[in-house]
């Protein structure tokens, strides 16, 4: 009997074991299917990050590269402000007395283009009298005795290439 009992439960261990390997293959093939999913989506994801990231880098450096013009320009201007602004400070100081004026005037203004001419390298300005143009203090200095207090003079201003005074002409 028990010999019958041992054949009778060797095809149901059989059948056992073999739904046991067909049960785990299923089990298998279903992860590894979940995974490949989870893995596929995941790749979309990343993606799709990747592609907002690259928006976002395309975007903020065309931002930036406007930004950076736009900082270029304003310092343009501010510069070109401030060199206007120089230019007219400089000037105004002579202007003034353009046209026609009493000698006293004539004289204060060539003090002032002495003074410049020591204390400003970069704007010379000539002195131009009877036919003299000279930058020199002491042949400027001798002009001064020329102009009587109450004689009217003629000044003339004349500009350099960028706007400054370079030359007084006096008659």
């Amino acid at each position: 009997m028990e010999k019958k009992i041992e054949e009778s439960f060797k095809p149901r261990t059989w059948l056992l074991i073999v739904l046991i390997i067909i049960g785990l293959g299923i089990a298998v093939v279903l992860v590894d299917k979940y995974i490949k999913n989870r893995g596929e989506r995941l790749d979309r994801i990343t993606n799709i990050f990747k592609w907002g990231q690259e928006q976002i880098d395309d975007n903020f450096d065309g931002i930036e590269s406007q930004i950076d013009e736009q900082i270029k320009d304003t310092q343009e201007e501010i510069q070109k402000s401030r060199d206007e602004y120089e230019i007219r400070r400089f000037n105004s100081t002579y202007e003034s007395s353009a046209g026609t004026q009493w000698g006293t005037t004539v004289v204060r203004i060539l003090d002032k283009v002495i003074t410049n001419n020591k204390t400003n390298k970069d704007h010379i300005i000539t002195v131009s009298y009877n036919g003299v143009d000279t930058q020199d203090e002491e042949t400027i200095r001798s002009f001064k005795s020329n102009f009587e207090t109450f004689t009217d003079y003629e000044i003339i201003f004349d500009y350099d290439d960028n706007g400054y005074i370079n030359k007084v002409t006096l008659r």
